[in-house]
Formats: C-alpha cells, structure tokens, sequence
C-alpha cells in the first residue's frame, strides 16, 4: 500500500530512500562501468558513466591506458562493428599509431584500411611536438647556467649535469 504525503494542494507518495538511490541510479547510469575500470575515470562522477552513452570516452581511455583486463572487457561490451566504427570516425585523430595499429588489428579491419589509417594519423602533426618545452630549457641552460644551477639546487633536480 502507497503512503501519500499532502503538499499543499496535490498529494504525492511517500518514497522510501534506498527506492530514491535505486531510482536515481536507474535515471542516471542504465548500464553502470564496473568498478575495477574505476581507476581509467578518477576524474569523473562514477555513478554518471554510462557504457551505451559514453563509448567513445571508455573506448579512448581504455585503448591508450587500460590494462589487460580493462581491454578484455572492452572486447567483450563492444563488439568489433562498434570498435571499428570509432576507429574509422574519431580513433585515428586520438589514438597514438600503436595503440591505432593494434585495435584495428584487434578490431578486424582489413590490411589496407588498417595502412591508411595508419597513413592518414601520421599526417596529423600532434601539439606536442611542435612546442619548444626541452629545446628552450637546453638554450636557458647553455645561455645562464649558473641561475640555472641555482634553482636546480632549490627544486633538486640535478639533470641539468647532463645538459650543461
């Protein structure tokens, strides 16, 4: 039997907590991650992460961070269909070449679309090879070596040895 609260004019039923928690789960999370890949999504709300909705997320984070179970499971929730399909539209813009190379493999693409994929992923320059991070630190160094042995000692990093 349904307990019914008044709120002013209307009545409503009365819900048990634990039946709000369930809803809310059921609202939020239809087909929850399990909770040993929780640790590939620290940064997100675990109860949110929905394997139907959120696929190109948990592929991409799985495919360059997983572990060997992480990626059993990949295989076994996604069928190869659906591991080609992201690879095709949004994985070779994401993926580094090895990682790209062994899902199509693992994904079953054939050889020739697996070589331009492949091709088509080295065109793309990523940012991080274009910034000047390790060759303007050896020009800091060869230009004020002494400031820069100085905050070496503060941090204490000593790799400055090898550059100078």
């Amino acid at each position: 039997m349904t307990e019914w609260q008044n709120h002013g004019k209307r009545l409503e039923p009365v819900i048990p907590d634990q039946d709000l928690k369930t809803m809310r789960s059921q609202l939020y999370n239809s087909d929850p991650l399990p909770s040993e890949l929780h640790r590939f999504f620290w940064e997100y709300d675990q109860q949110r992460i929905d394997i139907q909705k959120h696929c190109e997320l948990i592929m991409a984070r799985l495919m360059v961070r997983g572990d060997r179970q992480a990626m059993t499971w990949l295989r076994k929730v996604y069928s190869g269909e659906k591991i080609r399909d992201y690879l095709f539209r949004k994985g070779w813009k994401v993926l580094p070449l090895r990682e790209l190379n062994y899902w199509a493999l693992v994904g079953g693409v054939s050889d020739r679309q697996r070589r331009e994929l492949l091709q088509k992923a080295k065109k793309i320059d990523p940012v991080w090879r274009n910034r000047l991070g390790h060759c303007s630190m050896t020009l800091c160094f060869n230009r004020f070596p002494d400031l820069i042995i100085a905050l070496s000692c503060v941090i204490g990093c000593h790799s400055w040895k090898v550059l100078l």
